[in-house]
């Protein structure tokens, strides 16, 4: 074999060690994610960090199974280290996919006799100057309980126009009169009677809104909420500090639901954390992924998920889906749930 074609055939080989020292780097990134925010960031892309993984395992036996002169592409290594290195990353794909894996998985119980309803969660973009899709969706879907995202002073309106539907309409900020174009609000507006609400503002950190409700005669606990998105100049740690509020200044119990944009996918520790002190539970088991964000403004197809519904012990998940809707840059997220009677 001659010099150039020697280059030529180890070219393909060095691609394959640049993209294991890279999904290598990306791994140990990830695992930083409960001390900075970059580390968060990448921790949360591991289902797509996975499945690069699994596709860089199955590029390496194939290399290892060549003939004589084309398994020279990896002079430096012998095959049965490729394999290893392919049966290693096979094991570092299925870390990295199994949590998501496993919400495809039924459920281990049948629901219960009780009382059914349905809630929704939807980012309405703040950006958006189609609010008509938000409206159409609502009108046909009528959720019983709907919590809004990114509500400014446009869709702060277009949600006092749904009063016909929704006879309690909470807010955070409260006072309508601080709400601009660029205000982040929070809202909860529901068809169910009120019993009583708080709005817990933390100034720069934003606030969200906690309701209980009367589902017929039985109360429902409802906390809708949005904290900042995990990046530099302090978003991440208030992101961070309102969740510890959201966590710290709530009671949650059996009949409660969280739900609201997280701007935490399930793959960050403080989602765990937050599954673990509130002993609720992610509405997506047995229902698969559902991501519901898409960086397609920053790389296309890289889908994560950051919006939740987490019910309590006595809450039975019958439905659950995300779905697109006009105008937003996130899908919503709608579940049928039923509160069981005792």
């Amino acid at each position: 074999m001659t010099a150039d074609s020697t280059h030529r055939a180890r070219w393909p080989s060095r691609v394959l060690w640049l993209a294991l020292a890279g999904l290598a780097g990306l791994t140990a990134l990830a695992a930083t994610a409960p001390w900075w925010w970059l580390g968060e960031v990448a921790c949360s892309f591991r289902w797509q960090l996975g499945w690069a993984c699994a596709a860089l395992a199955l590029a390496l036996t194939c290399v290892a199974r060549l003939s004589h002169g084309v398994a020279r592409l990896s002079h430096d290594a012998a095959p049965q280290v490729r394999r290893w290195l392919a049966a290693a990353l096979a094991l570092l794909a299925l870390y990295h996919l199994a949590p998501q894996l496993a919400l495809w998985w039924p459920t281990a119980h049948e629901p219960r006799a009780g009382r059914e309803f349905t809630v929704a969660s939807a980012n309405l973009f703040i950006a958006s100057t189609d609010t008509s899709g938000f409206v159409e969706w609502v009108r046909a879907t009528q959720p019983d309980v709907l919590g809004v995202t990114e509500v400014n002073s446009t869709w702060r309106a277009v949600c006092e126009q749904l009063a016909d539907l929704y006879p309690v309409r909470l807010y955070h900020p409260q006072d309508a009169g601080i709400v601009t174009a660029g205000t982040y609000g929070t809202g909860l507006l529901s068809r169910l009677p009120l019993s009583s609400s708080t709005v817990h503002e933390h100034g720069n950190l934003g606030g969200f809104v906690e309701a209980e409700l009367v589902l017929d005669g039985a109360p429902l606990h409802v906390v809708m909420l949005h904290p900042n998105r995990p990046g530099r100049g302090g978003k991440w740690e208030r992101r961070e500090a309102l969740l510890e509020r959201v966590l710290g200044d709530v009671v949650y119990r059996e009949h409660s639901v969280l739900m609201g944009d997280f701007n935490t996918t399930s793959y960050s520790p403080r989602f765990g954390a937050i599954l673990e002190r509130t002993r609720l539970s992610d509405s997506r088991a047995g229902f698969g992924r559902q991501p519901t964000f898409d960086t397609k403004r920053i790389v296309p197809g890289l889908s994560v998920d950051i919006d939740h519904v987490l019910v309590g012990a006595s809450i039975d998940v019958l439905e659950r889906r995300a779905v697109a809707v006009r105008g937003s840059d996130h899908r919503y997220v709608e579940a049928r749930l039923s509160l069981a009677t005792r």
